[in-house]
């Protein structure tokens, strides 16, 4: 089931790239898979995380690269890998934190969405809440998370979370739209072959 979390982030990425940056309001729903094809950095970091833990590095090696501070939104990858590794949540939480309390967010429902957990349902007080942001997604930490647990709170199916996210656009969008098909897959692993472009990505 990770490897195919994995795989369905590394979809969420490849459609959310070509959107980096663009404004909400220019993204129509007729036009979302026109330009899906390579995924980003996103993916790139998500699976050098995963090569080095699968290989027994510690937390302290998960970077070969970068080593992003705790409030680069590029550390969400690694925290999405460490809640599809690490089962103990002392542990996982452990692990995350250095890379920010949004990280561990992410890694803790990642892990939740695993196990199967009814975690949705507590998200809705936050979805009600929330707007979403007039110039998109922006690439931090607070942003992502943010616009993560109101696409969470309203989808459970991922090409529709997916679908949905990637309209939020801004800079943020790529790695949003990636967490988003990865956690919802891992909750629902056959949902992999139900995406559209799984084709177009590389």
């Amino acid at each position: 089931m990770a490897s195919t979390a994995l795989e369905a982030f590394a979809l969420g990425d490849a459609l959310g790239v070509p959107w980096v940056g663009a404004a909400p309001r220019t993204i129509t729903r007729r036009r979302l898979l026109d330009d899906v094809g390579p995924t980003g950095e996103a993916t790139r970091i998500a699976r050098a995380a995963d090569a080095a833990w699968a290989s027994g590095s510690p937390n302290g090696e998960l970077f070969t690269t970068r080593r992003p501070g705790p409030a680069d939104a590029l550390a969400l990858p690694v925290a999405f890998v460490i809640g599809l590794r690490e089962a103990d949540a002392d542990a996982r939480r452990a692990a995350a934190l250095p890379l920010g309390t949004g990280a561990v967010v992410v890694a803790d429902l990642t892990a939740w969405a695993l196990e199967r957990r009814p975690i949705y349902q507590s998200l809705t007080d936050h979805a009600n809440k929330w707007g979403p942001p007039f110039h998109g997604v922006a690439l931090d930490q607070r942003a992502i998370i943010d616009s993560l647990l109101a696409t969470l709170a309203r989808h459970d199916e991922a090409t529709e979370g997916m679908l949905s996210a990637v309209r939020l656009g801004g800079n943020g969008v790529a790695v949003l739209t990636a967490l988003v098909g990865g956690i919802l897959t891992a909750k629902l692993p056959r949902a992999l072959g139900r995406i559209p472009w799984s084709d177009r990505a590389v």
